[in-house]
């Protein structure tokens, strides 16, 4: 189903456009345009945190206790099948293959998760050095080794 845009300027609206693709690559409203666009993301996302920055949204939970931890994988499977219906109805592709589960615990040896599914495929864990919303991430997350991306 095609989208259409109108414009309205003091009061004068445009005729409707149809709008056939996402965002145009390399302008420079390109990505506010697609902060609008993606605006009401959030608001499908029910059960967990969400953080967006850029082209990339984190989805997030805690939990203190060991025996929450299912069903803290539970919420973010949840939530993250809400994104992929909310992309259907705007005709976004998520790409469940690039999308990484991260944990953060103070455990000497980590925990055995609960699967954490999108797109019927179940997320590996990354790896403690991949990055997270312009952050760089080191295994002890101790002092200097937390280092901002650029610094």
């Amino acid at each position: 189903m095609a989208k259409s845009l109108n414009v309205v300027i003091n009061g004068q609206k445009s005729k409707a456009h149809s709008i056939n693709a996402g965002v145009p690559q390399g302008s420079l409203l390109g990505p506010t345009l697609f902060l609008l666009f993606i605006n009401d993301l959030p608001d499908h996302i029910i059960k967990s945190l969400v953080s967006v920055y850029a082209d990339d949204t984190t989805l997030y939970g805690r939990t203190s206790k060991i025996q929450d931890e299912e069903s803290l994988a539970a919420d973010l499977s949840s939530d993250l099948e809400n994104i992929q219906n909310w992309g259907k109805e705007w005709l976004v592709t998520f790409n469940a293959s690039k999308t990484k589960l991260l944990s953060f615990h103070h455990h000497r040896n980590p925990p055995n998760l609960s699967p954490v599914e999108m797109s019927e495929t179940t997320l590996s864990e990354a790896s403690w050095f991949e990055r997270l919303l312009g952050t760089e991430n080191t295994s002890g997350l101790k002092g200097d080794e937390f280092l901002r991306e650029g610094a």
